[in-house]
């Protein structure tokens, strides 16, 4: 059967990037996203390795399933990046509980959802695996007016660790990614203004697809992309969560607003 790798949230920002990388290391890739015509471009760019198409709403449980189905009409997945994932930069209490529900419903119930059915998936066809959970350096750094966002990707941490337990001695491995900002289009989505001192911090995405990528391939478990990153995720380690937040709060106060 076919092998293939599967990538969440392909259609924008680093799910696009993760699709141009794995298709230059000769992985064939189902590609899924709610865009199915920035799909298409992306496929257009991709000529050496099969692509697979699959436009879905994972907040929609029938279309998981189906998306499960797709899968198992082409081949088998032994590659799976959990990428799809929401934001929404307002302080909690303000702005509008349907763009927290919808944050919600994609980074904890969708992913939490596509986790267990590609999981089942691998253990059915028992070849040697590997499945990369998409977190965020606030699983490290609670950041204020992105409560709910914060949360959820500690939640993601949380889950993948729990589950990387259970599945030793498997052939599933399991790697998570800690990324922070980006230059895609994730912060305007996400209702953020950066001021030009931090965009000028954020990484590009082509950047941290082929660090991760290299990272996996090397059997690192924790990925932390870019040296930024990973002094801030040390340096987190000997502060009390209380103190980050008040901390992260003054100083991000100065870079980054509500877009409305």
């Amino acid at each position: 059967m076919k092998e293939y790798y599967l990538i969440t949230g392909a259609s924008s920002g680093l799910g696009t990037a993760l699709a141009i990388e794995l298709a230059k290391k000769n992985k064939n890739l189902i590609l899924t996203g709610r865009n199915f015509q920035r799909l298409q471009l992306l496929k257009e760019q991709i000529r050496n390795v099969d692509v697979e198409l699959f436009q879905a709403d994972l907040r929609d449980e029938t279309q998981c399933l189906n998306l499960i189905s797709f899968i198992e009409s082409k081949g088998i997945i032994v590659g799976f990046f959990n990428n799809a994932g929401l934001g929404y930069y307002k302080t909690f209490g303000e702005g509008d509980w349907g763009n927290l529900r919808e944050v919600i419903d994609v980074n904890i119930s969708s992913f939490t959802h596509m986790m267990f059915l590609v999981i089942q998936h691998m253990k059915k066809h028992r070849r040697p695996s590997r499945l990369v959970s998409i977190a965020s350096m606030t699983s490290f750094l609670p950041l204020p007016h992105f409560a709910v966002y914060s949360a959820s990707k500690l939640y993601v941490k949380r889950l993948h660790n729990i589950v990387e337990v259970e599945l030793r001695g498997t052939p599933i491995r399991l790697h998570s990614v800690y990324p922070g900002g980006m230059h895609t289009g994730f912060m305007k989505a996400s209702n953020q203004t950066l001021s030009e001192k931090a965009s000028k911090t954020l990484m590009a995405p082509e950047v941290v697809a082929r660090d991760m990528i290299l990272s996996i391939e090397r059997g690192k478990k924790v990925i932390v992309p870019g040296f930024e990153n990973k002094l801030l995720k040390l340096i987190s380690s000997f502060f009390t969560e209380s103190f980050l937040t008040k901390v992260i709060g003054k100083v991000t106060s100065n870079f980054i607003r509500s877009s409305t």
